[in-house]
């Protein structure tokens, strides 16, 4: 259906920003934070100094993203793509909150914590998909873009507390991130 279309449109879209910030820095951070394995603590600070230089440039990236889709869209496409412009700045908003959280997989992965690692996957699979299918029940892109979000948002928060708690990290180190 063209619902789905839209919704795979803003969400790629969204995924703009994110995207090559946060896989250039994985790839970094996995090595570079694997060399500390044997100091939890010092580990989790430098991946804490790292998400903060990510956050520092990836929130205003994200937000700038949110502000320039309507303009950006109407100059390429006219008005054919309207309907997906508010998914598209309320998923650029989520990326925002989300470009802090997602490289806590390298930590993770880093801290050896594999078991962990694959019950956080098999988490978010099914959260992931049961946020779609309660925004779906409302036969709108705004309504599951509008779960999408709410879902990263606390999964995503949440994941990377339970990825710094092991080297010691508390959850105001995870709001601090965000005051950029």
């Amino acid at each position: 259906s063209s619902a789905l279309g839209y919704l795979a449109f803003a969400f790629t879209f969204s995924l703009a920003i994110i995207t090559p910030l946060v896989m250039n820095l994985g790839s970094v951070l996995l090595p570079a934070l694997g060399q500390l394995r044997g100091e939890p603590e010092r580990q989790v600070r430098a991946f804490l100094q790292a998400a903060d230089k990510l956050a520092f440039i990836g929130i205003p990236l994200c937000l700038l993203q949110a502000v320039v889709a309507a303009p950006l869209l109407h100059a390429l496409y006219g008005h054919k793509w309207d309907e997906v412009i508010l998914p598209i700045q309320m998923l650029s908003v989520c990326m925002a909150v989300r470009i802090v959280c997602v490289t806590s997989g390298a930590l993770v992965l880093a801290q050896g914590r594999f078991g962990f690692m694959f019950r956080v996957s098999a988490i978010y699979a099914i959260g992931f998909l049961g946020a779609v299918y309660i925004g779906a029940l409302w036969r709108n892109i705004v309504a599951v873009t509008l779960a999408e979000g709410i879902f990263f948002v606390i999964f995503d928060n949440a994941n990377m507390y339970l990825a710094i708690r092991y080297g010691k990290g508390k959850l105001v180190d995870v709001f601090r991130l965000y005051s950029i």
